[in-house]
């Protein structure tokens, strides 16, 4: 906790005249912060300080932020005193409740269970023997032999058809961020063991975004509250179509950019900023020195794994309200084949998502013992996919948000009349990569089909086109080096 720079004491009310851009004042923990200085430089935006200011911002602040913030911060956000007849406490330090979530970290639950659902968490630990870890450490060896393969007949384009090796890139990429996931979880390896944080740093900072910004919109926005649009959850697809899913993600990864650099830029340690700009250092080297077409085909492969292998598991979410936080969890997310190995060696174990967030200290082997939990516990409320039929069907409706909970059973047949076209979109999606004429031959088929709703007709249309598009402008950008037009990098060579 942080220490008390002043005896001053204040009212609430005195506190709450301080609302200003130029006069910022919150209460944390009974503790008043001035923030004023702190406002244009805060790595969250001005937003969520303005929307605080002159007000108690505990159970905000305990949301998106990890134990320690404040003192990192407190030369930014002096504390100027105390309110008068409060105590001090910091949400993470109240006796943690066995009835609630565990999560690996030391960051204690990331979001609130009621204490009926005691029997549900039994069972469930923080950290396992080093033989539970085993499998998802070989999986993780495996990603970076392919990635390493791949990287080089990309990097090397001794022949034009080399491009195909950016879609495999783009999939082991995928995987490896994964496990960055994973170790920011502490799921890699038991959950004192230093290996989490390091992996991590490796796969995750290196290949993607940073610590500090996946631990705000993961951690705290995306596991505290799925679908929220104060903040806005961006982990989710952006539809209607496959185009605009992709552009939608390829933006959210430049906002998580942006952030990076402004987290490398104010952090107030020298360690901080050399392992930030290091990192940020490594991935743009990774990138720029591909040729443009890999550059872009991996891209574009790198997000349409993340978003169809992670963010279709957030598709079809149920709106209605609900103040019980583990329901809600359920009801925004999906498991795909939770008793397949080679689908959870695919997906980078992100496809069982319903059991991730419910359980999110389960290393990726034990998430088949978790699902058949969550299946024997909530057998109208737990969603979970099990065959084809119900994968297409998903994918059709992805992007409708019922107000009541659809079991996959039931969503074949929503989706009734329409699951021929989709299968003929899913294999032609997948035969896409190999056969660019395949794209006009289903496109004339899709078109003929009349027993199709127009509705459902534009759609699978539409991500036609959108597959079509993508690969066009793979197959016809030219395969040069974007540090072949940097002076200094060309001087280096």
């Amino acid at each position: 906790m942080a220490s008390v720079q002043s005896d001053t004491t204040y009212t609430k009310a005195e506190v709450a005249k301080h609302y200003t851009e130029g006069d910022l004042w919150i209460i944390i923990s009974g503790r008043v912060y001035d923030c004023t200085g702190w406002l244009k430089d805060h790595p969250g935006g001005m937003r969520p300080l303005l929307k605080s200011a002159g007000k108690d911002a505990t159970s905000m602040f305990d949301l998106m932020h990890q134990a320690g913030t404040l003192e990192k911060w407190q030369h930014r956000a002096p504390q100027i005193g105390m309110i008068k007849g409060q105590g001090t406490f910091l949400i993470s330090d109240q006796p943690s409740d066995t009835n609630k979530p565990i999560s690996a970290t030391d960051e204690g639950s990331l979001y609130e269970a009621d204490d009926k659902y005691a029997q549900l968490f039994a069972g469930v630990k923080r950290s396992y023997d080093w033989e539970v870890y085993r499998g998802g450490l070989v999986q993780m060896a495996v990603y970076f032999a392919i990635y390493a393969t791949c990287y080089a007949y990309v990097y090397r384009m001794t022949n034009p058809y080399h491009v195909l090796f950016a879609i495999p890139l783009g999939w082991a990429a995928f995987c490896i961020v994964s496990i960055g996931h994973e170790g920011y979880h502490h799921t890699l390896a038991p959950a004192d063991s230093c290996l989490n944080e390091v992996l991590a740093y490796l796969s995750m900072d290196c290949l993607l975004t940073s610590r500090d910004t996946w631990h705000y919109s993961h951690h705290k926005v995306h596991h505290g509250s799925p679908w929220s649009e104060d903040p806005q959850d961006r982990q989710r697809l952006f539809g209607p179509c496959i185009l605009t899913e992709t552009m939608h993600l390829i933006k959210t990864v430049l906002m998580y950019w942006c952030r990076d650099l402004r987290s490398a830029i104010c952090d107030p340690s020298c360690s901080g900023r050399l392992r930030s700009f290091f990192a940020i250092f490594v991935k743009f080297t990774l990138l720029l020195h591909l040729p443009l077409n890999g550059l872009v085909g991996f891209v574009f492969s790198l997000v349409i794994n993340i978003n169809y292998f992670v963010l279709l598991a957030h598709g079809l979410p149920v709106r209605t309200t609900t103040d019980d936080l583990l329901l809600k969890q359920l009801r925004t997310s999906i498991d795909t084949f939770p008793h397949s190995y080679v689908g959870l060696f695919l997906s980078g174990a992100l496809s069982n998502h319903g059991v991730h967030h419910v359980f999110p200290s389960l290393p990726r082997s034990l998430h088949k013992w978790g699902s058949d939990k969550l299946r024997k516990f909530f057998p109208d409320e737990y969603r979970v996919i099990d065959n084809c039929s119900q994968l297409f069907a998903l994918w059709v409706l992805r992007d409708q948000q019922p107000e009541e909970t659809v079991l996959m059973k039931d969503i074949v047949k929503k989706a009734e009349g329409y699951l021929v076209a989709v299968k003929v979109i899913f294999y032609f999606i997948v035969a896409v990569f190999v056969v660019m004429c395949c794209c006009f031959v289903f496109l004339i088929f899709i078109l003929s089909l009349k027993c199709i709703q127009s509705y459902y007709c534009k759609k699978l249309i539409l991500d036609l086109v959108s597959v079509v598009i993508l690969c066009a402008v793979v197959a016809f950008l030219p395969p040069v080096r974007i540090t072949e037009y940097i002076p200094s990098i060309k001087q280096q060579h």
